[in-house]
């Protein structure tokens, strides 16, 4: 079955929530800024007595989890408007601008809002608050949808236009009518239909799905452009990279006769082909848009990433027409990451900041006579980010005493951990990236299934605790202190 966009995210917020059940505290982090723009911080305050959850996407469309205790912030340094989503089942959207400061709050129905505290205009508590309150009031017509899953009309494209239609009308009547009543802006109003509408085109590419063996008619085709030129003319938002990507899979499809799915592979006969080649070629043939750059670095991204593979003629035909320069540094980091990997699986090797090859085991041999504090984490672990104030502290205590701190990522982009250890003032002599971390022999030794994760190491070399305390928690500091008056 195909899942809607809008239910997706619950899938990454699933998938991003089994790196820990730990708490964060205050997170800060940096979008990219163009040069000469102005920098503004978007801040968020959690005055409840619960934890809040959110989502963002980056700036390559990863999924980044933000989760808070009560009384923590996040604060985000952007010159866009910035678009978080609720880490829940109705996944409402909130659209934020540079400057922003809100609390978050949780109503008795269980519904987060966000409370501007230095409102720009009158506007802006309906503005903030927008999406998510037109979800809990309008919500998609579930049971048409899962008629047509179950009867496989996949070719009943007008039908299903009807169904989305009908729900973008309902959607659209709801954000008439608070203009009419002064209750938002003129502008919002604009932003809010392009999402609307740009979302609705990317439901109906969803459920466009084709059987290869199926006949398919003209008229089929015609409704899909007609769509792909109804995204191409809407402002760029959101959805509109996502809805583009789906477009070209469609018209892809017309050509090749394969069937693409969401990691643009192919299910026959029990048999799974990477089908990623075909696919960036009749983008890269058939559109030169920003949209389609975005589509074609997706491509090159899930072969990397999900098939493990490497296609030399579309990856050097990426590298020399992409003119986005987050898109050229993701590849080729991940490129350079794999060479290593390759070359050096199964062992444990890793690589320093400056990107030295060394072999950790024998790193670890060096040690013996100082307790080793080791800390297992990635860039995309909030939880893991989280107590890296708490370790900078501990470094700064016990720094004239026979401990040493070591931060081993299981990042898969060399980028990322980089950034992610500047960004956290990680002490860069004892930062390293292990290769092929699941291969390795530090993994399957110590059983690391999630992060964050902290092992102490005494000072003959044996390990005391496989599972040890967070650097924030008090108690941490006495079995430190034992440890290092250990003879």
């Amino acid at each position: 079955m195909t899942y809607p966009s809008f239910l997706l995210p619950l899938f990454y917020f699933l998938t991003l929530e089994s790196c820990s059940n730990s708490e964060v505290n205050n997170v800060n982090f940096t979008l990219p800024v163009s040069k000469n723009q102005i920098k503004k911080t978007i801040t968020i305050i959690n005055r409840n007595s619960k934890e809040v959850l959110f989502w963002y996407r980056d700036v390559y469309e990863n999924p980044v989890q933000v989760k808070l205790r009560p009384d923590s912030v996040f604060k985000i340094i952007t010159q866009d408007d910035f678009n978080l989503f609720e880490a829940s089942k109705s996944q409402g959207l909130f659209l934020l601008h540079p400057g922003d400061s809100l609390y978050a709050t949780i109503t008795s129905q269980g519904i987060i809002k966000l409370i501007p505290f230095h409102p720009v205009n009158k506007y802006s508590i309906e503005e903030v608050n927008f999406f998510q309150k037109m979800n809990n009031y309008i919500q998609p017509i579930f049971w048409d949808l899962y008629i047509f899953s179950l009867n496989n009309f996949e070719r009943e494209y007008s039908l299903l236009n009807n169904v989305y239609t009908k729900l973008y009308q309902r959607q659209r009547n709801y954000l008439d009518s608070l203009l009419l009543n002064n209750i938002i802006s003129n502008d919002f109003h604009q932003i809010a239909d392009d999402i609307l509408k740009t979302r609705m085109y990317t439901w109906q590419l969803e459920y466009m799905g084709v059987k290869r063996t199926a006949p398919i008619k003209n008229e089929y085709w015609e409704y899909l452009d007609s769509l792909g030129r109804k995204i191409e003319l809407a402002k760029d938002n959101i959805f509109k990279n996502d809805a583009m990507l789906l477009y070209w899979k469609m018209k892809a499809q017309r050509e090749t006769g394969i069937r693409y799915s969401g990691d643009f592979s192919k299910e026959d006969q029990g048999f799974k082909y990477n089908n990623g080649s075909l696919l960036y070629n009749y983008i890269n043939r058939y559109s030169s848009n920003t949209s389609a750059e975005f589509a074609l670095f997706k491509v090159i991204k899930s072969q990397l990433e999900v098939f493990k593979t490497q296609d030399t003629s579309i990856l050097n035909n990426f590298l020399k027409r992409c003119k986005n320069e987050n898109y050229l540094n993701y590849i080729s980091n991940i490129i350079e990451l794999k060479n290593n990997t390759q070359a050096f699986s199964g062992k444990d090797y890793a690589l320093t900041v400056d990107k030295r090859r060394i072999r950790y085991d024998s790193l670890i041999n060096t040690l013996k006579g100082k307790v080793l504090f080791i800390d297992f984490w990635a860039s995309w672990c909030m939880p893991c980010r989280a107590e890296m104030p708490a370790s900078a502290l501990l470094r700064e205590k016990y720094k004239q005493k026979p401990i040493v701190f070591h931060y081993l990522s299981t990042d898969e982009n060399i980028l990322n951990w980089l950034k992610a250890s500047e960004k956290d003032n990680i002490d860069e002599n004892n930062s390293f990236l292990i290769l092929d971390f699941e291969k390795s022999t530090i993994n399957k030794a110590y059983k690391i299934s999630s992060i964050p994760r902290y092992i102490l190491v005494n000072k003959k070399g044996k390990v005391v605790d496989l599972d040890a305390l967070k650097p924030s928690n008090p108690e941490l500091i006495k079995i430190l202190d034992r440890l290092i008056a250990e003879k």
